[in-house]
């Protein structure tokens, strides 16, 4: 109160009590008599700096014109990012993932499990060649169509096989991972329905585990993982979604 006294901020009501106050109480206004000396001695230190001329560049900066201000519209700024970058790379995830799937069948696919002709049964041939590119074998074909997740099923001459996932892709087709154990290895497919039938996305084999117990649902090869992350696009379906997207 004292200081915004001698500062001259109080108004006149509170000003006037102040001083009433300092007349009625001369350790009060000793105070205030030590306080105005402080200011002062306040004043005449800053005294050359605040009578010091102003520097040039700061005078020029505080007397230029301000500069009109840009306005952007954040949805022409998003649209234009989006435009550059579909311009930098016409790769995205369903490209990549069909890369990723192309790889996989490429790489991993041999003679014991590809067999030339689609108008066979398979005789043991895991993937068939096709027009459409890379099937299935008839019987893990009807398995696809029909079998829930998490069913194991035997098929003749590949193993047993049980479906870890059923999703559908970006392109709103039902797909499914399923792996075939055999003797010494795991087989993980990754295939996706189409007119023609199920047709191979990814395929990849890894070791059988050495206790012969069953591999955990979610465990698959890393072509096949990298596959399902890429072209998922939907919540896994299972229970009577599942049943009624493999009934159409």
């Amino acid at each position: 109160m004292l200081v915004a006294f001698l500062d001259g901020e109080l108004g006149e009501a509170e000003a006037e009590q102040v001083e009433l106050a300092m007349n009625a109480d001369p350790a009060l206004a000793a105070r205030a008599e030590m306080l105005a000396g402080q200011d002062d001695a306040i004043r005449r230190a800053f005294e050359p700096l605040l009578a010091a001329p102003v520097p040039p560049a700061l005078a020029a900066a505080a007397s230029a014109a301000p500069q009109a201000a840009t306005v952007s519209s954040i949805a022409d700024a998003r649209a234009a990012k989006a435009e550059r970058q579909a311009r930098k790379s016409g790769w995205g995830w369903p490209q990549l993932g069909a890369m990723a799937a192309s790889l996989a069948i490429g790489l991993m696919v041999g003679p014991a499990l590809l067999d030339g002709s689609a108008d066979q049964p398979g005789g043991g041939a895991l993937v068939l060649a096709s027009a459409d590119g890379p099937a299935v074998p008839l019987e893990l074909a009807s398995m696809l169509d029909t079998a829930p997740s998490g069913e194991a099923i035997d098929l003749a001459g590949l193993g047993e096989a049980r479906v870890d996932i059923t999703f559908r892709n970006m392109d709103a087709a039902v797909c499914r991972q399923v792996q075939i154990s055999g003797a010494a290895e795991v087989t993980d497919v990754l295939a996706c329905r189409a007119e023609s039938g199920w047709q191979v996305a990814a395929l990849g084999t890894r070791p059988a585990a050495s206790d012969q117990m069953r591999t955990a649902s979610g465990e698959a090869s890393a072509a096949v993982l990298a596959a399902v992350d890429a072209m998922i696009d939907s919540d896994p379906l299972i229970g009577d979604e599942e049943s009624a997207a493999l009934a159409r």
